[in-house]
């Protein structure tokens, strides 16, 4: 089971080349699944109404802070999909989208029988 695993993490970290003007160097990414709540009272709903200045959707928060926090380059470019949305004022529990964002792991991260579940390594 564990080398299973092992081989689904390795086909999940890609290496991509960044984007970032600011950032030449190549980095790590993973596709995740972010599973998530809101209160939807202060929104438009999930789906971003793209071109229009008074958007106040979810993803358009969303993404502005992962952005923000230099997580992906754009929605264009990290692989964006979602499986479902809701309209003006809807809150949602559980809510799923899908993308790509940078990774903490190193370039030279290999998972292999002497790592553990968390990936240090053993020292018999």
């Amino acid at each position: 089971k564990k080398k299973d695993q092992s081989k689904n993490v390795n086909n999940n970290l890609q290496k991509k080349t960044s984007n970032n003007v600011n950032d030449n160097s190549t980095v790590r990414t993973r596709h995740i699944a972010l599973r998530f709540s809101y209160d939807g009272a202060n929104f438009t709903g999930l789906a971003q109404n793209i071109g229009a200045e008074n958007d106040a959707s979810v993803e358009r928060a969303l993404f502005e802070a992962l952005i923000k926090a230099k997580l992906i380059q754009s929605r264009d470019t990290c692989g964006y999909s979602r499986c479902g949305r809701t309209d003006r004022g809807v809150s949602a529990a559980g809510q799923v989208v899908a993308m790509h964002l940078k990774s903490a792991f190193p370039l030279d991260a290999t998972w292999n029988d002497e790592d553990d579940d968390e990936g240090h390594q053993n020292n018999p």
